[in-house]
């Protein structure tokens, strides 16, 4: 960690100050590290390309991310500035707008990391249960609930209204739900075994949810029970292919965009347009919270 003893005393001063996260400081100081050694100088005096240039290199995928990096390493050169340690007495980072921190992320890795229904679909012929298949889909339309994949572990085929294709979620939301996925709900719910990827057959545990327990699951708390979903999720991807770069958060993300054309179009308005006046049915659909500006600055053009 470079000028180690001025980052210790930061770390320490934060932590006396407010709840942090000391091993996320920690490493973000140490991916700046490489930096100040070649620069030989301290981050809290980079000018902005230099800035710029690390976060370039650094190689981002998220712009909210990289906010909370940028704005960490603003604190930091604040605290610097305070105590007199930056030579030119200007802090850089707070100048930094979300304009320009997206412009330096890896956007062929973004691209990637957003896949379309009909791309989604065409994977799912390389799953062998329609458990695993609900999941991602599940997921892909609205979401997973605020902890431990909350609204895909207690989901039950009841929920579903087939005349309406709406889905009452643990959560409470009232959700819009897809004729495969209704489709597939049913196939999961009524599966007696589960076939590994050994090809070995598991028997289900007939508890009333969608995606059932294995017979010999050692837990049926929440915590374990969404732990199962998230490890199913990242099994699924790597069979699909899609392993090095998609997570449930991504695949909510593709969700919300492949929502937002189809929505818009049915009411022949632009996306953008739809973005702002029905922003509040995409929370509700998804349980996530929306910064329009942002939203369009990060994937506006994936629409």
């Amino acid at each position: 960690m470079y000028n180690e003893s001025v980052k210790k005393a930061y770390i320490k001063y934060k932590i006396n100050e407010v709840i942090i996260n000391e091993s996320l400081l920690s490493s973000s100081f140490e991916k700046t590290s490489l930096f100040e050694d070649i620069l030989q100088k301290d981050l809290s005096e980079f000018t902005l390309q230099e800035i710029m240039n690390m976060y370039k290199t650094l190689n981002f995928d998220s712009l909210d991310v990289l906010i909370v990096f940028n704005s960490n390493m603003n604190l930091y050169t604040q605290y610097c500035l305070d105590r007199g340690l930056v030579s030119n007495n200007q802090n850089i980072y707070k100048e930094i707008d979300p304009s320009m921190l997206n412009s330096c992320l890896n956007q062929s890795m973004i691209a990637r990391q957003i896949i379309t229904r009909s791309e989604l679909l065409l994977l799912f012929n390389k799953l062998f249960n329609a458990r695993d298949i609900f999941i991602i889909l599940a997921v892909f339309e609205f979401g997973k609930g605020k902890k431990n994949f909350e609204d895909i572990v207690n989901a039950y085929l009841s929920d579903i209204d087939r005349k309406t294709n709406t889905m009452k979620l643990h959560s409470g939301r009232i959700v819009h739900v897809s004729d495969k996925l209704i489709e597939i709900a049913e196939e999961s719910s009524q599966a007696k075994e589960y076939c590994s990827l050994n090809g070995r057959s598991k028997g289900l545990i007939d508890d009333g949810t969608i995606i059932k327990r294995n017979i010999n699951s050692k837990s049926s708390q929440e915590y374990a029970l969404g732990r199962n979903v998230y490890q199913s999720l990242v099994r699924s991807f790597d069979v699909l292919g899609i392993g090095q770069y998609m997570t449930a958060n991504k695949l909510i993300i593709s969700g919300q965009i492949q929502m937002i054309k189809d929505e818009s179009n049915k009411l022949n308005i632009t996306p953008k347009d739809y973005l702002y006046t029905h922003k509040k049915e995409i929370e509700n659909q998804y349980g996530t919270n929306i910064v329009v500006h942002n939203f369009l600055l990060k994937y506006g053009d994936y629409f």
